[in-house]
């Protein structure tokens, strides 16, 4: 098998940002076109997981291992387990499982002004035995019963208009939940109604593009969507459906 150096794979071609230096182990194992076919249905793998669920995946040393397997992987085993976390069963004890939860330690981290110089954040988070909030309960109060009463009944009401959208039209229909992440809030169209409703909506198609807006202007703002995405508006001319909460109106008696 021909030595190749990690640096000089076709890292544009492949489309994943990682340390060339990860993938080593995959060349010792691999053919290099192996390597980059897998490579690159990986990265095709992470970004549409990360528009589908907000996962930001990073290629860890486990990860690696699994790509690297006699056997090609099966994303669909990824899939199932990003899954399963969202669905609350995170097995810590499953290492593939945990490191797919990489990326939003690592992005936590980097927001901590205090942290220590030189730590390696993927030690840090490998050495974590759990989470220190499983030991706290929390009781929600009247003021927070009733603000999920309410986006209950906002999310009830939404599926109620898909479904009789659904059965007014014979085209495709793309749902699209606000991703958007701030400070102060954001994203409320997809974690408080269409999230939790995926698995009942009628025949429809959820995306969630992100784009990250707080630094940027109107006229340099760039597309939340792809241009396959925008290109299927033109051929398909789906219904779309933008689901975003708003704030209350300030005009007297509205």
């Amino acid at each position: 098998m021909t030595h190749v150096a990690p640096h000089s794979l076709p890292w544009d071609e492949i489309g994943l940002r990682a340390d060339p230096e990860a993938v080593a182990p995959m060349l010792q194992a691999l053919p290099v076109d192996e390597a980059v076919q897998r490579l690159t249905r990986f990265a095709g793998w992470a970004s549409a997981t990360g528009a589908r669920c907000g996962v930001h995946v990073v290629l860890t040393p486990v990860l690696v291992e699994f790509l690297s397997g006699a056997a090609r992987p099966d994303v669909a085993e990824l899939d199932a387990l990003v899954d399963d976390t969202r669905r609350g069963r995170f097995d810590p004890g499953n290492e593939l499982q945990r490191d797919l939860e990489y990326g939003r330690f690592q992005v936590e981290y980097r927001r901590l002004r205090d942290r220590p110089a030189g730590e390696d954040p993927y030690q840090l988070f490998t050495g974590l035995d759990r989470f220190p909030l499983a030991e706290l309960e929390w009781q929600p109060s009247e003021v927070d019963l009733l603000a999920v009463e309410r986006a209950a009944h906002e999310a009830v009401g939404f599926l109620r208009f898909l479904r009789e959208f659904r059965r007014g039209t014979s085209r495709p229909i793309v749902v699209v939940g606000n991703d958007k992440g701030q400070l102060l809030g954001g994203g409320y169209g997809r974690l408080w109604v269409v999230e939790p409703l995926e698995e009942f909506l009628p025949d429809v198609e959820v995306v969630y593009p992100r784009v990250t807006s707080h630094a940027t202007m109107r006229l340099n703002t760039p597309s939340p969507f792809s241009g396959h995405f925008i290109a299927r508006l033109c051929t398909e001319m789906p219904h779309l459906v933008v689901v975003d909460g708003a704030g209350a109106s300030r005009l007297e008696g509205a």
